[in-house]
């Protein structure tokens, strides 16, 4: 299962695309996390839908930030990941 998730809110300077990479490695999910110039953070996650839930339950309930919406949609295709980055 494949999710995109854009989060809004006061989501940038305050290491939420470190809170996300550290979250999603815990929950065993791929993909990447990056800040989008209208102010927002976007990552995509890849794994169990069993894993997914929880990262989506802590991403709400322990965020750094305050997040005012996640936007979630899932994707059918994406490229290959092995990890997870926060991208630039």
């Amino acid at each position: 299962m494949i999710k995109k998730i854009t989060i809004t809110g006061i989501v940038q300077g305050v290491g939420m695309r470190y809170f996300i990479a550290t979250l999603a490695r815990k929950h065993h999910l791929f993909g990447e996390v990056k800040n989008n110039t209208d102010g927002s953070v976007t990552c995509i996650i890849k794994g169990d839908k069993a894993h997914i839930h929880p990262f989506i339950k802590a991403l709400k309930d322990d965020s750094p930030g305050d997040i005012a919406q996640l936007d979630i949609t899932t994707l059918t295709t994406h490229k290959p990941y092995s990890d997870f980055t926060i991208t630039h």
